[in-house]
Order: structure tokens, then C-alpha cells, then sequence
């Protein structure tokens, strides 16, 4: 008390709080550091009330015990001393008071910082792990355990920690979504994401419903081919206009654009949007798992291990240049709720059930977020391929030397931006999900590009064999891709190929009414084997 008034008249000075070896082993505190630093006369006393909660609350109730008068002359009980219930109204005012501004402040310090959404956790921070994870991930899955590890020293407080909890999730979900929405900003996607009624339809892929279970590959699924396309009629209907709504409002597609060179060079800025994205996915993604590892492990018994909370943990060079004051959980976890020396704490029956719950609120707050971020991935994809097919479909259906040169150009610029793109997603998340991401494209060549041919009625005898040899690279490239080698028996890619010509040629004789019939059909995703048969059987065709 002597050294926290000279501190309030020095100023914001340090204090220092030694133990001696007789105090640390009198209440049995051999883990205990000797000196405890912190900045905060307030937090710091908070702080070293939780360590000691077993000790103190043992104290009280034995000096209540000690200063009860048994009974009055007239028989009546008395109370004696109120030392447990004012330790209790003290933990409630001040030491949960401090703990709310305290991690408060250090959620805001983390998630406004510039390097939030952008900083890797080391290589010794993140063991053997294959993905990268963000180390702002990484420090509010630490808040998350510490709370934890304040809810097993105040067993009886876990409703008020869920208030502690809320803030540091909401905090960190919020700064989430702004930063999505900064790395869409001035794309269409942003709109498409933005609405719920296109996001739940989005969430209807096929794809998509896979995800939950990201130990399963696509191709050992039981999803059909005929999913696949039919979901792909309902995004080409529903999404798409959306998606490509500034496109339809350019130029002509058969005039020139001035910017065809800034956008095919471009590639590169969506490169990097997307290594963003892909890291923002899975680093939230890893957070909602971890709650739900625990909730798990909680759900089959009480004991719970926090192994990033030791001093010896992973985590510990994350917090290098962090303020000493971050440290002093590690030593709440070994004085207070801990049974051994393995690091781990347990759970009063009556308390299990809140820490259960604060994990299943933080297990379904991660998840929206991170679907956001993985469904701007798809979106953004295929964005900037359709740009790149709308230029393809341009040049190829012109006759001119030059046009020849320019499609060749496109077809090799599209199959970098592939590459890369490929090469981000599965560099960022887990293969199911670049899967997921690449997985529209071969079925997004054939709805827009046959409607490009459609709309613009440009596809003719003469041009015809440029489209086709276009195509065919377009799609031996989606071949290639090795986020498609899951998928590749139930998108079937020569046979979208085929399709995609057979829907040109058909372009070709929409003066025979039959042929207008089976056009429809096809464009409707309902071609049957009786519309091959009378495509390939016309003489205009042969």
C-alpha cells in the first residue's frame, strides 16, 4: 500500500512486488516468479488476487470462522466477521471491472495496429504447423485461454467473464469484417457479399456444404456431377448478375478498350488480395476450430490443458515486446486453478456448463466471418476471370492477323493468372477449400461464354475454328490447375469443352425449329442424348 501511494504521487511508475522464498513456499508457490512488474497499482492487485484466490478465500474463511460468536444469550446465531463476502463483492466491483478495460484495451491495441491483418506468427511460434496463421489470431486465441484460465480460479464468476469473452470476439470479428471489406473495396463482390439473400444462396454449393468436414476431398464425396451443374444454372441466374454488373455496363464488347493492357498486367494486384483473404480465412477459421477443440475436450471431462499459456509454450516469442503485465497469467494458471504441474485446470461442475458456452458463442462468431473471407475468394476469382474471357471472346471471334496475336497473348496471361492464383489459395488454406474456390471455373466458361456468344450473335462458320482452338487451350489449362485434380471425374472438363461447342454450333442453325428446341434445352442445363443426336447429324454442321 506504502509503495502504490508514492507510485500515485511519482506518477505512472512500476512497482515491483518481491516474494521471498519462505512466502512463495509457505503458500506453496515454487513456480512463482520472485518479481512481478506491472504499470497498473489496480490491475497489478487484481491480478495478484486471482493467483492467490485459493489461499485468500482459505484465509477468509478461516478468520469468519474464528471471529463468529457461536451464539447470543437468547440462542440465536450471529454473524461474525464478513471477510468471504466482501472479498466476493470486491472480485465482482473491482478485479472483473479491471479485467474488462484490461483486455479491452489490449484487443483494440492488437486489432488496430497496421500490421493486424497482414503479420505472420514466426516459424518458433507456430511449430510445425503447414499453413501460415496471422499472430493477431494467434494472441486472441491466447486472450481466449487466459479468460479460461481466469474462469477456473473464479469458478463462480464465469457469467460475469462472459462479458470479458463477448468483447474480445466482437472486437476482433468486427476488425475482421472491415478488413474484408477494405480488400473488396471498388469490386462487385463487395455487393454480392453484403447480401444475406445471395450469401445463403452461395451457401447452397454443393462445394460449399462439403467444407465443415475439411479432412474430406471432393472426390470421395457423394456429390454428382448433376449437383454441380445445377447449382451452376442457379449461380449463372442469381449471382452472376450481380457479379458482372459493372462489366455489362461498359463499352461494346466488340469495341476497343483502352485498358485491355492495364487489366491483363493487373493480374497480380488480385494476387495479392487474395493471399490477404486466404490467410484472413484461415486464420479465423483456425480460431473457430481451437473453440471447438475445447468445447470437445470439456464435453468428455472437466480438466482442461492451456499448454500456450505456459512459459514454455509455442506461443511465447509472440509476445517478445509485449509489457511484462501480459506475463502474469502463465503464473495465475500455476497458483490458481491448477491441480498439477502439467499446466492444466479444472472446471467445478457448475462452471463447465458457462466455459462450454463461451466457446460455443466463439465457435459460431469465427465461422461467418470466415466464410465471408473464403466466399469473397470464389467471387473475386470469378470476377477476374470473366474479365479475362470477355477480352478472349473478343479477339477470337475477329479475323484480323492482329486479334490472332492478341488471343494468343490472352491465353497465356489467363493461364498465369490461374497459376497464381492456384498457387495463393493453396498456399493460404487448406486444399478443400482452394478446391471450393477454383471448383466454378470450368462450369463459369461455358455459362459466359455462351452467353457472350448469345447476346452479341458474333459466332460464325468463319470464326468458329479460332473459338474452338481458343477454348480448348482455355480449358486444357483448367486441366492443369492442381486445386481441380480432387474434382476432376465430377467436372469432366473435356466433356464441359465439348459441351461449351456443341452450344456454339448450335448458334448456328437457330433458323431450323428443332434445333431452336434443343438450344433452349441446353441453355437450360436439360440437354438430352436425342439433342446430340440432332446436332451432329445436320449437314450444316458437317
Amino acid at each position: 500500500e506504502k509503495e502504490r501511494k508514492e507510485s500515485k504521487k511519482q506518477g505512472d511508475l512500476d512497482i515491483q512486488f518481491s516474494l521471498t522464498e519462505a512466502t512463495r513456499a509457505s503458500f506453496g508457490l515454487h513456480n512463482f516468479r520472485s518479481t512481478l512488474s506491472f504499470s497498473s497499482s489496480s490491475l497489478q492487485s487484481s491480478y495478484l488476487l486471482i493467483a492467490l484466490i485459493k489461499q485468500v478465500r482459505q484465509f477468509a474463511e478461516e478468520a469468519d470462522g474464528l471471529t463468529a460468536i457461536e451464539s447470543s444469550p437468547d440462542g440465536d446465531q450471529l454473524e461474525g466477521a464478513k471477510l468471504t463476502s466482501n472479498l466476493e463483492a470486491f472480485i465482482e466491483r473491482v478485479v472483473l471491472h479491471d479485467l474488462e478495460a484490461h483486455y479491452l484495451r489490449r484487443i483494440r491495441e492488437i486489432v488496430n495496429g497496421s500490421e493486424c491483418w497482414t503479420k505472420i506468427a514466426s516459424s518458433s511460434g507456430t511449430g510445425q504447423r503447414e499453413l501460415p496463421i496471422l499472430e493477431s489470431a494467434f494472441q486472441v486465441d491466447m486472450f481466449l485461454q487466459e479468460i479460461m484460465a481466469v474462469g477456473a480460479a473464479l469458478p463462480e464468476h464465469v457469467d460475469d467473464l462472459m462479458k470479458i469473452w463477448n468483447v474480445v470476439i466482437k472486437e476482433y470479428c468486427s476488425s475482421a469484417r472491415d478488413n474484408l471489406s477494405e480488400l473488396i473495396e471498388g469490386f462487385s463482390v463487395k455487393s454480392v457479399v453484403a447480401s444475406s439473400d445471395l450469401l445463403n444462396i452461395l451457401e447452397m454449393d454443393p462445394l460449399f456444404r462439403l467444407l465443415p468436414s475439411s479432412s474430406t476431398s471432393p472426390s470421395d464425396s457423394s456429390i454428382s456431377s448433376e449437383e454441380l451443374e445445377a447449382f451452376a444454372v442457379l449461380e449463372h441466374l442469381r449471382i452472376d448478375p450481380a457479379l458482372f454488373l459493372n462489366q455489362d455496363a461498359e463499352k461494346p464488347i466488340l469495341s476497343k478498350h483502352s485498358d485491355d493492357d492495364l487489366w491483363l498486367n493487373g493480374y497480380a494486384g488480385i494476387q495479392r488480395i487474395l493471399d490477404q483473404l486466404a490467410r484472413c480465412h484461415h486464420s479465423v477459421y483456425w480460431l473457430s476450430e481451437r473453440q471447438g477443440e475445447r468445447r470437445q475436450q470439456l464435453g468428455l471431462q472437466s480438466f482442461f490443458e492451456l499448454p500456450v499459456l505456459s512459459s514454455q509454450a509455442s506461443g511465447t516469442n509472440l509476445l517478445s515486446n509485449s509489457k511484462p503485465m501480459m506475463w502474469i497469467i502463465s503464473d495465475v494458471i500455476k497458483c490458481s486453478g491448477i491441480v498439477s504441474s502439467s499446466g492444466g485446470c479444472t472446471f467445478p461442475k457448475h462452471s463447465k456448463d458457462g466455459i462450454v458456452e463461451m466457446l460455443q458463442v466463439a465457435q459460431e462468431s469465427f465461422i461467418p466471418v470466415a466464410h465471408a473471407a473464403l466466399i469473397s475468394c470464389r467471387l473475386l476469382v470469378r470476377w477476374a476471370t470473366s474479365r479475362s474471357v470477355r477480352l478472349l471472346f473478343r479477339f477470337c471471334i475477329s479475323l484480323s492477323y492482329s486479334a490472332a496475336t492478341d488471343t494468343l497473348r490472352i491465353l497465356e496471361q489467363l493461364k498465369r493468372q490461374w497459376e497464381r492464383y492456384d498457387q495463393a489459395l493453396q498456399a493460404g488454406m487448406e486444399r478443400t477449400r482452394a478446391t471450393y474456390v477454383m471448383g466454378s471455373l470450368p462450369l463459369l466458361l461455358y455459362h459466359y461464354f455462351s452467353k457472350l456468344a448469345a447476346d452479341t450473335n458474333a459466332v460464325n462458320k468463319a470464326n468458329l475454328p479460332n473459338v474452338e482452338r481458343a477454348l480448348g487451350s482455355v480449358y486444357q489449362q483448367l486441366q492443369a490447375l492442381g486445386s481441380l485434380n480432387p474434382l476432376a471425374k465430377i467436372l469432366n472438363i473435356d466433356a464441359r469443352f465439348n459441351r461449351t461447342m456443341l452450344f456454339l454450333r448450335l448458334l448456328l442453325i437457330r433458323e431450323d425449329e428443332e434445333a431452336v428446341a434443343a438450344f433452349k434445352r441446353l441453355h437450360s442445363s436439360s440437354l438430352t442424348a436425342h439433342d446430340y443426336q440432332l446436332a451432329t447429324s445436320k449437314k450444316t454442321l458437317a
